[in-house]
């Protein structure tokens, strides 16, 4: 397990400890273990029987817990790094004492877990972090990526998780400071192995939005995705569509106060297949362009990339 400062780039390795398991090995400390000694700067170390480790020897850990301790550490950002190897049929569990929250770990590759202290002073708890270690049943639910971009009235989101059996129901929630956040909305589970899922917030604030993902248990447990950042411009440009509802083939898209150049317009239809695609240039304050739309009746909606890589988004009606 490493620690890193992430306030530079690349990130500086800060300290490291190492674990070890065996069914020859038990949970007492002697001189097969090794004990920390004490450095400059940010420590991690590992905690047993009241006494800190540097390398640790232990028995086969299903059922045990790894206490993690940090010292030293300063208001930024941080990231633990974890590598584990050979443990099969073992499941493991990251808990934040500080944000509350339980990360499952794959053991079958690295983990990366950022986190911040802050002027808070619990969150450089030494006690911050343990790990629970269990059997392997079903396996605990994974995120797999989170992202997000601001379109035309709102920021679209999109999570990928797998392993999710096991879930109930997905918390979509919002933060304007990164620390504290409340829920949105929540989506259903699906439970196949690898699932994305989408939601579109029509109510984010301008300037900074956080966003995260809650997967809820059916036993009630809660598994958080990492913290997701979405910046929201002010509403200067702006786009109508008129008429909509639309009752002929064709409506009108009109671009107001938008940086000058080239637009791409894509339309989907209501379970996002792509129906079009083309490109338009403004070169006034105020420009229409003509959207011819299928015959077929239903919801649909325009895709506007700006010139500024910016992502709009109109949803529009065909009666």
């Amino acid at each position: 397990t490493n620690l890193y400062a992430a306030g530079s780039q690349p990130s500086t390795l800060a300290d490291g400890v190492l674990s070890l398991f065996s069914a020859d090995f038990d949970t007492r400390v002697d001189s097969t273990d090794g004990h920390k000694f004490s450095q400059s700067g940010e420590e991690l170390s590992i905690k047993r029987n009241g006494q800190l480790l540097s390398v640790e020897r232990q028995g086969l850990p299903d059922g045990d817990t790894l206490f993690l301790h940090l010292s030293g550490l300063s208001p930024k950002k941080y990231q633990l790094e974890f590598l584990p190897a050979g443990l099969n049929g073992i499941s493991a569990i990251l808990v934040d004492g500080f944000l509350n929250t339980k990360t499952p770990l794959d053991l079958t590759g690295k983990n990366t877990y950022h986190f911040e202290v802050t002027s808070t002073p619990a969150s450089k708890n030494a006690d911050r972090f343990f790990i629970l270690f269990g059997s392997s049943g079903p396996l605990p639910l994974r995120f797999i990526s989170l992202s997000g971009y601001w379109e035309t009235r709102g920021v679209q989101i999109q999570w990928e998780v797998a392993d999710g059996n096991n879930v109930s129901k997905y918390l979509i929630e919002r933060s304007q400071n990164g620390t504290h956040f409340s829920p949105i909305n929540e989506a259903v589970a699906n439970h196949e192995y690898s699932v994305n899922y989408f939601y579109f917030d029509e109510n984010a604030n301008q300037g900074i939005n956080y966003y995260r993902v809650v997967g809820v248990g059916l036993d009630g447990e809660t598994t958080y995705s990492s913290i997701l950042k979405v910046s929201v411009p002010a509403n200067s440009i702006s786009f109508e569509l008129f008429p909509n509802p639309v009752r002929e083939n064709s409506t009108s898209l009109r671009i107001r106060n938008g940086v000058k150049g080239s637009y791409r317009v894509e339309l989907y239809n209501y379970s996002g297949q792509k129906i079009t695609t083309f490109s338009t240039t403004l070169s006034s304050d105020a420009q229409s362009v003509p959207i011819i739309l299928p015959p077929s009746p239903g919801i649909y909606f325009l895709r506007i990339l700006d010139p500024e890589g910016q992502y709009h988004r109109i949803s529009l009606t065909r009666l």
